[in-house]
């Protein structure tokens, strides 16, 4: 229900998930905060002139394997972004901080090393 109702998954997009590496962990490790993170999902907005005022170095990462929405939704938030970057983990998906911890790190450790 919470992907249906927070990001709006596809039933397609909840199938390539469920089959994923990164759906086991993800169940057991952020059940608990799924009303909180639903909630937030569905109250956000940002006009691109609201975005254009967030002057704070960004850095943006993207899966390689994530569903096309996922990346056009980062890539459209990052693009009204005045400083962010975008930096893409080849072969993950959405969860890259549950199935591949390493790679997820590096490109933020990266970023903030200069």
């Amino acid at each position: 229900m919470f992907f249906r109702e927070g990001p709006r998954a596809t039933e397609r997009e909840l199938s390539a998930m469920r089959g994923g590496p990164g759906w086991q962990p993800m169940v057991e490790n952020l059940a608990r905060t799924l009303g909180y993170d639903s909630r937030v999902q569905r109250a956000f907005e940002a006009t691109p002139e609201e975005l254009a005022r967030i002057h704070v170095p960004t850095l943006m990462l993207i899966g390689g394997s994530s569903t096309p929405r996922m990346q056009r939704g980062a890539r459209t938030v990052a693009g009204g972004l005045p400083n962010a970057e975008i930096a893409e983990i080849a072969g993950q998906q959405h969860m890259a901080m549950l199935t591949a911890p390493h790679l997820f790190a590096a490109p933020i450790q990266h970023f903030l090393s200069r």
